[in-house]
């Protein structure tokens, strides 16, 4: 079943940020900006995919707690989503880097080097309306 609808591909698509919230272990709350970040469909399966370029409390975090909530809302109608997920931690070194990184690398333009990839498995998507 495919969470990530096209509708929400469109209100992410359309954010300028999203902000990525973790817990560390003992489940005090951190919430990052993150600004380079992209849906991802590959081989049947659905992710977001977070450039992480100045992040190291999530980074930390998300070592100890890989269950995530990311949030983004498209500012002129006010509107977006709420994604609950797993995230894998793909690092530099790691067999698909290379492949994962293309799309961030092209939003970056290069500017902002990243050496690991935040990669959510989305489990759960509830909307996020200012106006609602």
């Amino acid at each position: 079943m495919q969470l990530l609808t096209q509708t929400v591909q469109d209100y992410m698509e359309s954010s300028v940020l999203c902000w990525l919230a973790t817990s560390n272990k003992n489940n005090l709350p951190n919430v990052s900006p993150k600004e380079i970040f992209c849906y991802h469909y590959k081989n049947g399966q659905e992710s977001i995919l977070i450039a992480n370029i100045a992040s190291p409390g999530s980074l930390k975090n998300i070592k100890v707690n890989p269950q995530v909530c990311l949030s983004f809302i498209d500012v002129l109608i006010q509107k977006g989503y709420q994604i609950h997920g797993n995230v894998k931690l793909i690092h530099q070194n790691d067999e698909d880097f290379d492949s994962l990184s293309v799309e961030l690398e092209k939003m970056t333009s290069g500017v902002y080097p990243f050496t690991s990839i935040f990669q959510i498995f989305p489990t759960r998507v509830n909307t996020n309306s200012v106006l609602d």
